[in-house]
């Protein structure tokens, strides 16, 4: 805490201490009310937009992303996509699908799945993003981010097989949803026996797990949270991905938006704008939430923000980022510049999220805290390798800040920024004193 204390002081109130803390003065802090949102809209698709890419950037958007390439804040952004795509496309593709073990009592294989799925949706996305925003000619990411692309959709097409649960569920969903965000930007790149083989590995696993999210409680009431919404956000990005090509992928979105709109928008985020296991979960949650809403919004006009305006709480960063981090980190450390973060759960995991904030908020606080990340933009290696297949957890969200940078909102500091913040709700039970 040394290293942090011109930047913050934080305490967690156990329930021993909550009345004597509030006795003193904590009842002032400013309670960011989060509040319930009024009942939604039904679920029907408006429109669909044609052809790929369409998710996260269209055909329209590539001259004037590759020409911001080098400008600014959105060019360091550019650098540390480039050195992240440079190790990736070294990379052998995977060829192996690690199956189920029956038997798994330590966890080994539970913990090998999950690095893997993690690791393969990092260098897809990476790779397929670098690719086409990098200039047509002579790209030597195309080739590598369409052998990781169609390896990963025979490797993790498997999972059609295999029958779907809560513990499957947190990784076979984030690389499906990996394997629809390839499919949609390489469109243009695969063949169209290639784009059937991608197509058919999607819809095999969708299928599977169509019927895995129908059972009212998975992503609804008593579901984990935080589980439900990393599970239900990706299917419904992979749905947005086959719309209009797949007779099914309207029916798998609707579920996919009904899932957010009873339950996991207005309750998966405590009110005062946290997770109520730990404030790690609100920087996943939040951006799986995104990836859903900004695609839903391109491809169908649907914008789930104007129905839940506060679906999008930031207080917990403003509270908890508390120093910045180095371009070149050699070693996670926790605490290290996001309090009662993990080693895995430091600013560069927070990053893209505050981008997309400053967005959408339009405040220059979250990108002023966004671009205390040096190393934004990159793919994030961990210390996570499992003890027998090596498999490395990875997580490969920066080139999202690439293409949610708004240069219209500048990195500042607010005036009046408060400084104390209280989560008070029992699950969470946290204060943060901040004196800077």
């Amino acid at each position: 805490m040394n290293a942090l204390s011109n930047r913050l002081f934080a305490r967690r109130l156990h329930k021993s201490l909550c009345l004597a803390l509030l006795v003193v003065g904590l009842i002032s802090m400013p309670h960011f009310a989060y509040g319930q949102e009024a009942p939604a809209a039904q679920t029907a698709i408006r429109r669909i937009r044609a052809g790929h890419p369409r998710l996260y950037l269209t055909s329209d958007d590539l001259p004037s992303l590759r020409a911001a390439r080098e400008i600014g804040l959105r060019g360091r952004i550019w650098r540390n996509m480039i050195a992240s795509a440079d190790w990736c496309r070294q990379q052998p593709p995977r060829t192996e699908w690690i199956a189920t073990a029956a038997d798994d009592p330590q966890f080994e294989n539970l913990y090998d799945r999950f690095y893997a799925a993690m690791h393969d949706l990092a260098i897809v996305e990476t790779l397929a993003f670098t690719a086409v925003l990098s200039e047509p000619a002579a790209n030597p990411y195309v080739t590598p981010a369409r052998d990781w692309l169609l390896a990963a959709a025979k490797v993790w097409g498997h999972e059609k097989d295999n029958p779907p649960d809560q513990s499957k569920a947190y990784a076979v969903m984030r690389i499906t949803k990996g394997l629809a965000v390839g499919y949609d930007l390489l469109y243009e790149h695969l063949t169209p026996a290639e784009r059937d083989q991608v197509r058919g590995a999607l819809v095999g696993v969708m299928n599977s797990y169509f019927t895995f999210f129908q059972a009212p409680t998975t992503a609804g009431e008593g579901y984990n949270k935080h589980h439900g919404s990393v599970d239900a956000a990706p299917f419904g990005v992979a749905a947005l991905a086959l719309l209009g090509e797949v007779p099914q992928a309207e029916e798998w979105l609707e579920l996919a938006i009904a899932k957010h709109v009873d339950y996991l928008l207005p309750e998966a985020l405590t009110p005062s704008g946290t997770s109520d296991q730990s404030s790690n979960f609100w920087a996943s949650t939040v951006l799986y939430r995104i990836q859903l809403i900004d695609a839903l919004e391109r491809v169908t006009g649907r914008n789930l923000l104007r129905e839940f305006p506060r679906a999008l709480p930031g207080h917990i960063a403003l509270a908890a980022v508390a120093g910045p981090q180095p371009a070149d980190l050699t070693t996670n450390e926790c605490e290290r510049s996001v309090i009662f973060g993990p080693n895995y759960g430091q600013l560069n995991y927070w990053s893209p999220e505050l981008v997309y904030l400053a967005r959408v908020h339009r405040r220059p606080i979250y990108q002023y805290l966004a671009f205390w990340d040096e190393s934004l933009g990159s793919l994030q290696r961990t210390r996570f390798i499992t003890p027998n297949r090596r498999e490395e957890l990875l997580f490969g969200n920066g080139p999202y800040a690439f293409l949610w940078y708004d240069a219209n909102v500048p990195a500042e500091v607010e005036p009046n920024l408060p400084m104390s913040f209280e989560f008070p709700e029992p699950e969470v039970n946290e204060a943060y004193l901040r004196d800077s």
